[in-house]
């Protein structure tokens, strides 16, 4: 058996990183799958791992409420020693530090029982599945939602993922040149583009209206309610191109298309990510186009 441990504040993309690892490894051991799931309790990073259609695989998600977790002040059920009690004789794979750097875990280990923890934010662990990994994470479109149809419409579809909140809080925010580069070589790339904006930013919102001009090429999806995320991941689905930040939502979004994909510069993400190690070729596939930031930035 396979035990994957997801943490409380692990969002859809580093949902979708830790299952499509988990997968990979449960494909090589021949073994079942077991999520140990934690992120019930925070309305900011719901399960919607439960929305897609995960591999017969998983046999079990044993979720852990929000009562039990604010009784237990999260501790217990966080303790790796709580989990391995309930998983003898367990072999376990720990990702030691968060990190885009592709590592060889060797993944042949030499028990069946394997303990699974970390985000694992590089396509390499499971490429080698990637075709099976994308027919789980096509969701059933929801055909009444207004957005998700015109993504799939437009004959060119651009999503254009601007992250804020806590990457502006934490100093994570790609330059917003890169988004205005971005945009134009895009424009030069396919023709008639329509760009559908998701971001939470009014402000970011504002300045793409008015730099795309052109109503008729962007479509600024405002979905809200529990479903928010879910539509908005429906939408990178339908679309045909992507224009992407350093934020592994909107990364997803573009591994599930067959388009053009633009990705900031190794410059630019170093200086977002601060990072001076070569993880940018573990995280951005080979065939994305890089595209800098302005000069001036």
């Amino acid at each position: 058996m396979i035990y994957l441990y997801i943490p409380g504040h692990a969002g859809f993309g580093n949902q979708l990183f830790m299952y499509a690892k988990a997968y990979a490894v449960a494909r090589d051991l021949g073994e079942q799958i077991t999520i140990i799931n934690l992120t019930t309790y925070d309305e900011e990073h719901p399960f919607l791992l439960k929305k897609l259609k995960l591999d017969p695989t998983v046999r079990k998600v044993y979720s852990i409420d929000h009562i039990f977790n604010r009784l237990c002040l999260s501790l217990i059920c966080r303790s790796t020693d709580f989990l391995l009690q309930h998983i003898p004789s367990c072999d376990r794979l720990v990702e030691e530090q968060h990190g885009r750097k592709y590592i060889d875990d060797g993944r042949h280990l030499s028990k069946k029982n394997l303990y699974i923890e970390g985000y694992f934010e590089s396509y390499r662990h499971f490429e080698r599945y990637q075709e099976e990994i994308k027919k789980q994470f096509l969701s059933a479109v929801p055909e009444e939602n207004a957005y998700v149809q015109a993504a799939r419409n437009a004959e060119n579809s651009v999503a254009l993922h601007i992250r804020g909140g806590d990457f502006i809080q934490y100093g994570r925010a790609i330059d917003s040149s890169y988004y205005r580069n971005a945009i134009d070589q895009m424009r030069k790339l396919v023709g008639h583009p329509v760009f559908f904006l998701v971001t939470l930013e009014e402000t970011v919102r504002r300045q793409i209206r008015d730099y795309i001009g052109n109503d008729a090429e962007l479509v600024i999806v405002e979905a809200d309610g529990d479903d928010r995320d879910f539509v908005e991941w429906n939408v990178f689905c339908c679309c045909r191109h992507h224009i992407i930040s350093n934020s592994t939502y909107s990364w997803w979004g573009a591994w599930m298309s067959e388009g053009i994909v633009l990705i900031p510069d190794q410059e630019t993400y170093r200086a977002a990510e601060k990072t001076e190690d070569d993880e940018y070729y573990d995280y951005y596939k080979e065939e994305w186009i890089p595209v800098k930031r302005s000069c001036d930035a």
